[in-house]
């Protein structure tokens, strides 16, 4: 199981810093990210069914004010994440088990550490993607806008067999 972990970090951190890099390079550089954000309205704000009132101006800003459309204050961070942290790094199984392996409590410190490192690194390489990506669509990299609809409705033939019941 561990090697399994381990094969599939390596996999997802390559994987995640090659689409932030060709992104970056594609999007144009920092500035160029920041403009087109601050620019363009986002892009399903012209779908209907969206709801999407605010722009994406404020993308790479997490310290957002009460008022905020998005409906993601400061406080929310401040409260919320220190929550979930605390359930994941104290009460998930996998967390504790693997503390509780280690082979002397040097070890057992260590090990969440490091793996704290590995669930903090990536959020820039996981998150920064997807504001690249908006801001590619906004500059139309794909060839056109973002979809207005998904086609009608989704038919049970595009779901995966795992999860279909008949």
């Amino acid at each position: 199981m561990v090697w399994t972990e381990s094969a599939q970090t390596i996999l997802l951190l390559v994987g995640a810093v090659v689409i932030t890099v060709t992104g970056y390079l594609k999007i144009g550089g920092w500035t160029e990210l920041v403009h087109t954000l601050a620019s363009h309205p986002h892009p399903l704000a012209s779908v209907a069914a969206s709801k999407v009132t605010w722009g994406t101006g404020n993308f790479l800003n997490m310290a957002r004010d009460a008022k905020d459309p998005s409906g993601l204050a400061w406080y929310s961070i401040l409260l919320g994440y220190p929550v979930l942290g605390i359930w994941y790094w104290c009460c998930d199984q996998t967390i504790v088990q693997r503390v509780l392996a280690a082979k002397d409590e040097k070890n057992a410190r260590l090990g969440p550490l490091f793996c704290a490192f590995l669930k903090i690194f990536p959020v820039f390489l996981f998150v920064l993607p997807g504001v690249i990506c908006v801001a590619l669509v906004q500059q139309k990299a794909f060839g056109s806008d973002a979809p207005q609809t998904l086609g009608g409705h989704l038919h049970i033939s595009h779901h995966p067999i795992c999860l279909r019941s008949g």
